[in-house]
């Protein structure tokens, strides 16, 4: 595990170097130690460890009965074909916590940073990381998973290719048909309303 990239509400996020150790993998080979879950289907050579809480919010998988974090649950239900979100290549229990082994495109920057080192966003780039993020909300909706957390901070775009992906599914949960009035993730205009909504409109916004 290499040097730490940041911290959240959730969890830190350190960089890492995946190393061979003939775990069964698309295009490479998986890496670690500990109780492995999940399979990882990339093969990047840089990868961020996000280290989260073991006391969160959590579910039980159907098949062992084990418990897992929310966030776990939620990438392990959006990951696959979509390019626009981060992928969870591997997780770990460890004894008061869980590793999640996730991919980092390099060289990438949050939209956050990026905004703030060039002032603004022309129009025509805009337009195409809105277009990417919708996607992504597409994606997570489809899958039932609500993501409850998107800002700048939570979007990185690889700034070779202007590719996006929706990183941070620590606020993220299962979306079902209801009202949501709990409040999670950072205030929007929205949030900020009468209304105490939080649920698929105030992400659509």
């Amino acid at each position: 595990m290499g040097p730490l990239l940041g911290r959240g509400g959730f969890g830190s996020v350190y960089s890492g170097v995946r190393l061979c150790d003939n775990t069964p993998v698309r295009g490479g080979a998986g890496g670690g130690a500990g109780r492995r879950r999940g399979q990882a289907r990339l093969s990047p050579a840089l990868l961020s460890a996000c280290r989260c809480p073991a006391n969160g919010v959590t579910v039980t998988l159907q098949r062992s009965g084990s418990r897992i974090p929310m966030e776990i649950a939620m990438m392990r239900k959006v990951r696959s074909d979509c390019s626009t979100i981060i992928q969870l290549l591997h997780w770990f229990e460890l004894p008061d916590s869980f590793l999640l082994v996730l991919e980092r495109p390099e060289p990438s920057q949050d939209l956050f940073e990026l905004i703030r080192n060039r002032t603004f966003v022309p129009e025509s780039p805009a337009q195409g990381i809105f277009l990417q993020v919708l996607r992504a909300v597409q994606h997570c909706h489809s899958r039932g998973v609500l993501h409850r957390d998107i800002k700048s901070n939570n979007i990185i775009i690889h700034l070779v290719t202007g590719k996006v992906k929706l990183i941070d599914f620590g606020c993220s949960t299962l979306l079902r048909n209801m009202v949501y009035t709990k409040f999670s993730g950072e205030r929007t205009a929205q949030g900020a309303s009468s209304s105490r909504q939080f649920g698929k409109r105030v992400t659509c916004w």
